[in-house]
């Protein structure tokens, strides 16, 4: 009886796989692509909006998202469609100076990429617009912190050092200072382990 119920009240694990291909360029990298210039610069047209765009996919069902994210991007989107939140408003061209900086000025370090320009994907040219996008008359972001949680190997490291190098560099900040902190265990317990070794 007991193991009835609990059969009736979990749910399957399994998931079904993602239901588009991504092979699609047009879903992994958007539909709008940027002008290249003789030097190999990429410059997006000064409307473009990658937030609207990836909300378009999730909306038709091309790009799966869990609950969270696709209330948070709904969240964006009334702001934008509503010109604004409170003081804050969307600017494109704050927005795609950034994806354009990291297009444009940053190369992968690891990997068969290893010295390519970097070619972000939809869901991050949506997320770096969503943090650098909103200001305030001023010119100051709305987003001063965020959180990017995703599975490995999805290039975390990558957007990080992005948005690091841009705000040294990019964003316009004077005596700008960033820092990089990771938990590092394995690395703790090998510092224990010598340690215990040597008996330090």
């Amino acid at each position: 009886m007991i193991n009835n119920e609990i059969e009736r009240k979990t749910t399957s694990l399994i998931l079904e796989p993602t239901k588009y291909p991504r092979t699609d360029p047009e879903v992994v990298f958007g539909k709008t692509k940027p002008t290249i210039s003789e030097k190999g610069f990429r410059k997006y047209p000064s409307d473009y909006n990658p937030i609207l765009e990836y909300w378009e996919q999730i909306q038709a069902g091309k790009t799966l998202v869990s609950q969270k994210v696709y209330q948070q991007y709904e969240e964006i989107v009334r702001w934008i469609n509503n010109d604004g939140y409170k003081e804050w408003f969307y600017s494109p061209e704050r927005a795609n100076h950034v994806i354009e900086f990291a297009e444009n000025f940053c190369c992968h370090s690891k990997g068969k990429l290893a010295g390519k320009k970097v070619v972000l994907e939809l869901w991050e040219k949506a997320y770096l617009a969503s943090v650098y996008g909103f200001i305030d008359i001023e010119g100051n972001r709305k987003h001063q912190r965020v959180v990017l949680i995703v599975g490995k190997k999805n290039g975390k490291s990558l957007l990080d050092s992005i948005m690091g190098l841009y705000g040294l560099v990019g964003d316009n900040e004077g005596g700008p200072e960033v820092y990089a902190v990771a938990r590092m265990v394995a690395t703790l317990n090998r510092v224990k382990s010598v340690k215990a070794k040597f008996n330090i």
